[in-house]
């Protein structure tokens, strides 16, 4: 593997400076839907990605969903979210 051209690129991305807050915020809603989207369909959910960003993100229910389906998306995104606060050393 070539580390030089991995830290050359690295360091372009460095120098480039922090994303604004706005676009990290952004980037973590997009892919924490994402990421439960994807670990309830691992589990045989049938929630599209549209509808699973519906239930986590304005509250709705979905008509022809089990209630099992909505209550696992809450319950995995509290893990992401007590999983991301573990990862960056905000909860001990």
């Amino acid at each position: 593997m070539n580390f030089v051209k991995i830290d050359h690129l690295k360091k372009e991305l460095d120098d480039l400076g922090p994303l604004p807050s706005a676009a990290v915020k952004n980037l973590d809603e997009v892919y924490r839907v994402e990421w439960t989207y994807n670990s309830n369909a691992i589990d045989g959910n049938t929630l599209t990605l549209l509808e699973t960003k519906l239930v986590l993100e304005e509250r709705l229910t979905i008509g022809g969903k089990k209630l099992h389906e909505h209550l696992r998306l809450s319950i995995i995104r509290k893990l992401s979210t007590t999983f991301m606060m573990l990862s960056f050393g905000i909860l001990n």
